[in-house]
């Protein structure tokens, strides 16, 4: 069923093109978005000059994740230095957390282990909740409930908002249709995963991550694409 409290998309899809291997949304003839990628230590060593002059306006940066099978909470390896090297680029950045929390108070040490690591930067971009369902083996999360979920979700980001950050939650079609409890999370910016030509999802939207196949100069390897419809910080 389609909530009628939970906002619908207002994007025109007429008005998203793709190019370059890039995707691109106008507004009366004029580009009002920008392209971004989000990244973590398995991209290895990144040249940010690189990647900015290959017309990277916006990163998102992994500062850590939970186990899905002890349930510890552990950074990423490369997030202080993929921080720096964007931020230093003159790259804009967010971050996210991948998440296995199963609890709400689980959920809150992460936003807090998220919040501690920032102290230092200048984030322009949301902070991410990232909970994802894992295939192919038994995980700690395999019996969340939807509420459950809710709880967690709501939870990481009203300590975000607390702290100072915009809260944003990330997710693909298919579990944000038939996992989260979309009435519950409404009032919190959405980052869709979808690789589409075009998106699919009905209800709002604000950063859309079309490919996870992407080739970027100064990065080696596939890493993921996205694109903010207005951006933040502008």
């Amino acid at each position: 069923p389609v909530y009628q409290d939970v906002p619908a998309s207002t994007l025109d899809l007429n008005n998203l093109v793709m190019r370059n291997g890039y995707a691109y949304y106008s507004e009366n003839g004029e580009v009002i978005s920008t392209t971004g990628i989000d990244v973590s230590e398995f991209q290895g060593e990144i040249d940010w000059e690189q990647v900015k002059q290959a017309g990277i306006d916006f990163a998102f940066i992994r500062v850590g994740y939970r186990t899905y099978g002890d349930g510890e909470v552990r950074y990423d390896s490369a997030f202080q230095q993929n921080l720096e090297g964007a931020i230093e680029a003159g790259i804009k950045v967010g971050v996210y957390f991948y998440s296995q929390a199963t609890s709400a108070d689980e959920a809150i040490e992460e936003a807090d282990a998220v919040i501690d690591a920032l102290a230092d930067y200048d984030i322009t971009y949301p902070v991410v909740y990232d909970w994802e369902l894992v295939y192919h083996d038994n995980a700690r999360t395999d019996d969340v409930s939807v509420e459950a979920l809710a709880d967690c979700c709501v939870s990481f980001c009203e300590r975000v908002k607390d702290s100072g950050y915009t809260p944003m939650i990330y997710q693909n079609t298919g579990t944000a249709t038939h996992k989260l409890d979309l009435p519950r999370i409404k009032d919190y910016d959405f980052w869709l995963a979808e690789y589409n030509d075009k998106p699919s999802y009905y209800y709002e939207f604000k950063i859309w991550q079309y490919s996870n196949t992407g080739r970027i100069p100064g990065i080696e390897g596939d890493v993921d694409l996205n694109i903010c419809f207005r951006p933040y910080g502008a």
